[in-house]
């Protein structure tokens, strides 16, 4: 039992950059004013990267807008300072436009610093349809280190629309040692029903970790443990 004792202890030494998982960013709304009519915001900035709030190393761009995304004029009674009020993610706010494939949406990069790697855990976002034709099927598509988009976690599926409350959705998934993630916020409508109208959001965060890259010695260690933590179980056996 001596023996095993050393060998688990010299093992926790081996893994001590595994922690527990932090904010990674939580974008500030608070400064955005009260919502215009903009019919482009194909790669305008829609929120400053000094709004990310983000973990020490690690730095974000600016939220870009993309594609057919645009913003509406704001009323008393449906949008406020403090939130994004954006449409024409998927269709172009008529009946029977939406094809499931966004073509509206915004995205930002987060990039670790030199010698770090980012650990994803889950994506969270604030919003509310404003209507029927706002799309209800809400999500995120990744790019980790230029490899392509996929879609995080799954969509889900807001089934409310109108009110005025705001919604919070949660997306988990893990993604590990990555340089750089854009991160992509792509909701879509029903096909054949209509997803161009729409959402209000007020609230974008991540959890998970900024680590340091283990050197190749850290490996050689735990893999000389390990080996030499086989050969004296096998002797005590």
């Amino acid at each position: 039992m001596k023996h095993s004792k050393y060998i688990v202890g010299s093992l926790a030494l081996c893994f001590t950059a595994i922690t527990h998982a932090d904010t990674l960013f939580d974008w500030d709304f608070s400064g955005l004013p009260l919502p215009t009519a903009d019919s482009d915001l194909a790669d305008q900035s829609l929120l400053a990267a000094s709004e990310n709030n983000a973990i020490t190393n690690l730095t974000t761009t600016d939220i870009f807008g993309r594609g057919t995304l645009e913003s509406t004029t704001a009323t008393s009674s449906s949008a406020s300072a403090g939130e994004l009020n954006l449409m024409r993610w998927d269709g172009n706010g008529s009946s029977g436009t939406s094809n499931g494939t966004p073509n509206g949406y915004f995205e930002f990069t987060i990039t670790a610093a030199e010698n770090f790697q980012i650990n994803l855990d889950s994506i969270s976002i604030s919003e509310w349809r404003n209507g029927a034709f706002a799309p209800p099927n809400i999500g995120f598509q990744v790019n980790i280190d230029g490899a392509g988009y996929t879609i995080y976690d799954a969509y889900k599926e807001d089934n409310t629309a109108g009110g005025g409350s705001f919604s919070n959705f949660t997306f988990t998934e893990t993604i590990t040692g990555a340089s750089e993630i854009v991160i992509r916020f792509a909701p879509v409508g029903a096909i054949g029903v209509d997803g161009g109208g729409n959402l209000h959001i007020n609230a974008l965060s991540a959890t998970g970790t900024v680590s340091a890259i283990p050197e190749p010695s850290s490996f050689a260690l735990a893999a000389g443990v390990l080996a030499l933590g086989s050969v004296m179980l096998r002797r005590r056996s």
